[in-house]
């Protein structure tokens, strides 16, 4: 058996593989049977605090439908003893009832069990996805940089669709069957002890079938989970509108389409593979469970001597045999999802749910100083670090600038700025304080960022101004307005139908936008945030060169207020700043203010030589973005 369901093949791209191997003892297959405990524990818990009547009805409901089986061979056995010629009708009328009751009350009733279960899911499913994604959502973003962080998020929701939605009813279902094979086999142990006892032997191939299944279940979660992702990952874009309309443009959708369908295929593969291994476990425990029953009949038969009654022992036994084959189904079940679910335990215990330090909440004020000292950085698999020795600083109401080429380790800096990264040498500290020594949600609350790859969120406009604030914390349509103005948006929402309750994009029919007025409007997005530190990553790239200019006076005018990090390709968004660091190949080469670096004639000029000689002969060059 062990050979049979050890084993699953398949990977991405057709190479058979071998799941990775378990040591033997113990926690072989699957995990210890505490993780088994404690994904039991952990489902029951939440199923309970989900809806403790559906709950307690359905424990009671299931209880007395699991002491059906034995009843019917008690009142069975009765009414064939009665039926010897020598009782009358009123004589078999009881035990007659009894089982006429069984047998019509008994579907209705266990369909209430049943709906109860389903509802009992159901709710437990919508309460664990809400907080997985309330707890991916709170995941430090330092985490969420790394691939292998994101791939385990999305093998919980994954896991919690195919396990924990439907562990709580399988662990009821398998409390009833045994329940009900306890039941029976006292039943038939006064019949036959013997008889009794291989019944009860019966579930035992079933119960290391289900041992051995926990281990091929999460080896499979282990391989298909960031296929998944995946997998999403290219739905999504054939779904969403506008990578959708963009891949429509191309001409590319059939290969996008392709790609899906052949990670499907891959998924689907894998699950016939693991099909087919609980398909042949099934056969194994069948068949070894119907030597015992056998047994268990022959042994009731001799037991009592061939006589009548036997009948309701053969009954007995031949429902004792299917209380014990859906005991076994049910158990397996919650052998093999239950260590899965505790993975997603242990997920939501490992970010805290209060927001006693939150990012969204109310950002530090009076921060004087950004302070950047010897850092240092080589990711992963590359020989030259991203940045070394970088340094730079700022004092508040000081605009300073990053400026260099594409590689020149602009983003790198910024990352570990945000704290995104731990640098391998050099410190950050805002007022003498680092990212760990203040926590790294706190850290970020000093903060108000616009990135270069900004996201066009269709929600509403005020949905979207206030996407950095608390949910709880109502921002006033006065700052709303002021941070409209700073970008350059005021008429332009005012004219809306629905003015900052107009919904945007178009996948919802939406107010469409165009590229400059989406970034705008994260730049007002900044500005509602109100941090002590705005960080602007090319916040005026899509933007022409008079709106441009006019949002820069403005950001330039209410500096006093904040520290700000500018990064720009553009010389002419540097004019008005204090101290600009040019960098290359990792290294601040050149630091001073615009000016300055114009008639040093150094690495600065020489990086935007075309657009210095365009302001110098008015040829209008002076957006030209660097190469």
């Amino acid at each position: 058996m062990v050979s049979i369901l050890g084993r699953v093949r398949g990977v991405p791209g057709g190479r058979p593989r071998h799941f990775p191997g378990r040591r033997v003892g113990a926690a072989t297959y699957g995990g210890s049977m505490r993780d088994t405990a404690r994904g039991i524990r952990f489902v029951v818990a939440r199923t309970w605090r989900a809806s403790p009547p559906r709950v307690m009805v359905s424990a009671v409901v299931t209880l007395l439908l699991a002491f059906v089986p034995a009843l019917q061979v008690l009142a069975l056995a009765t009414l064939v003893e009665r039926l010897d010629g020598e009782h009358t009708l009123r004589d078999v009328l009881a035990p007659l009832l009894v089982i006429v009751a069984i047998v019509g009350l008994a579907n209705p009733v266990r369909a209430v069990a049943t709906t109860l279960r389903v509802d009992a899911d159901h709710t437990v499913i919508a309460d664990l996805e809400r907080e997985l994604m309330l707890r991916a959502a709170r995941t430090p973003p330092r985490d969420l940089a790394r691939a292998e962080t994101t791939a385990r998020l999305q093998k919980q929701v994954e896991v919690a669709h195919a396990s924990a939605q439907y562990l709580y009813g399988q662990l009821v279902g398998a409390i009833e069957s045994v329940v009900a094979t306890i039941a029976v086999v006292a039943a038939l142990a006064t019949f036959s002890r013997l008889a009794a006892l291989l019944t009860v032997l019966a579930l035992v191939p079933a119960l290391i079938a289900g041992r051995l299944l926990a281990g091929v279940w999460r080896r499979y979660w282990d391989v298909v989970g960031p296929i998944f992702g995946r997998q999403r990952y290219l739905s999504n874009l054939l779904v969403r509108q506008r990578s959708a309309v963009e891949l429509a443009t191309l001409g590319a959708g059939d290969a996008v389409a392709a790609r899906h369908g052949r990670l499907w295929r891959d998924l689907v593969g894998h699950r016939i593979r693991l099909s087919r291994r609980e398909l042949a476990s099934d056969w194994i425990v069948g068949a070894v469970s119907t030597v015992f029953v056998l047994g268990a009949l022959v042994a009731l038969l001799v037991g009592t001597d061939l006589s009548p009654v036997a009948v309701a022992g053969v009954t007995g036994v031949t429902g004792a045999a299917a209380s014990v084959g859906m005991a076994g189904v049910q158990i397996g079940r919650v052998l093999s999802a239950a260590p899965q679910v505790t993975e997603i335990a242990d997920f939501l215990a490992g970010v805290p749910l209060t927001d006693d330090d939150g990012a969204t909440r109310p950002s530090p004020s009076g921060i004087e100083e950004l302070r950047v000292r010897g850092l240092t950085h080589t990711y992963p698999g590359r020989a030259a670090p991203a940045v070394a020795d970088v340094a730079f600083e700022a004092r508040r109401g000081e605009v300073v600038a990053l400026v260099g080429a594409n590689g020149a380790g602009k983003t790198t800096a910024l990352h570990a700025l945000l704290g995104l990264l731990t640098p391998d040498a050099g410190t950050v500290t805002l007022d003498g304080l680092g990212p760990d020594e203040v926590g790294q949600r706190p850290w970020l609350r000093r903060f108000a960022t616009m990135v270069q790859e900004y996201e066009r969120y269709e929600f509403t406009v005020r949905e979207n101004l206030q996407l950095g604030r608390s949910p709880d914390d109502a921002v006033p349509d006065e700052a709303l307005w002021r941070a409209l103005e700073l970008a350059g948006l005021t008429d332009l929402v005012r004219s809306l139908p629905d003015g900052l309750d107009t919904q945007l994009g178009e996948q919802w029919d939406g107010t469409t936008l165009s590229g400059g007025q989406w970034q705008r409007l994260s730049v007002a997005r900044v500005a509602v945030r109100d941090a002590p530190v705005w960080v602007l990553d090319e916040p005026t790239s899509a933007i022409d060169a008079e709106s441009e200019e006019a949002i820069l006076e403005r950001l330039v005018a209410g500096k006093e207020e904040r520290i700000t990090v500018l990064v720009s390709h553009r010389a002419w968004t540097l004019r008005a700043v204090d101290r600009i660091y040019v960098l290359d190949g990792g290294r601040v080469v050149e630091h001073g203010s615009y000016r300055a670096l114009v008639a040093a004639d150094g690495p600065f000029s020489r990086l935007f030589r075309n657009q210095l000689a365009g302001a110098a002969d008015g040829s209008g060059v002076t957006d030209r973005a660097l190469p």
